[in-house]
Parts: structure tokens; C-alpha cells; sequence
């Protein structure tokens, strides 16, 4: 429930990093690469959209969190031993 607040503070931007999310993942097939990626597009997509300065900041706090949390994965991206995305 917590990860929904920017499909209310930011609609347009959260579906447009929805929508790079997946795209990301059909084309690398990495989940982590394209939550990456989807976290650090809000905001860019809130300056986009014109979003009030207080969420796109907010959005920046986020995007860095997710990238924070992300080290494990990112190290191991670097060493090639990330998981990929199979579909079944």
C-alpha cells in the first residue's frame, strides 16, 4: 500500500514510469534494472508534467531510497550474476 502514494501524488508520472517499468523489462528482462530505472524517471516525469515542486522532491528522496536499496542487485548486476526475469 505504501508504494501507491505516487499514483496519487502523481498520477501521470507514476503511469509513465508504469509503463517504462515494463517496456525496460521486456527489453532486459532485469526487475531490478527496471525498478531502477522506474523510480529514477518520477522525477523527471513530475518536472515533465509540471507536478508542484513538494511531490517532485518527494519524488527524488524516493528515487535515491530505491537505488540505496538496490545495492545488493546493482553489485551483483555488475558481476552478471542477477537473476533475469523468465517468463513461464
Amino acid at each position: 500500500m505504501k508504494k501507491l502514494y505516487f499514483l496519487f501524488l502523481m498520477p501521470l508520472g507514476a503511469g509513465s514510469a508504469a509503463v517504462l517499468f515494463i517496456l525496460n523489462l521486456l527489453v532486459s528482462r532485469y526487475v531490478s534494472i527496471s525498478s531502477i530505472v522506474a523510480a529514477m524517471s518520477m522525477p523527471i516525469f513530475g518536472f515533465l508534467y509540471h507536478y508542484p515542486r513538494p511531490h517532485i522532491y518527494i519524488a527524488v528522496v524516493t528515487a535515491f531510497m530505491t537505488l540505496y536499496k538496490h545495492q545488493d542487485n546493482i553489485t551483483r548486476l555488475i558481476q552478471g550474476t542477477e537473476s533475469k526475469f523468465i517468463r513461464k
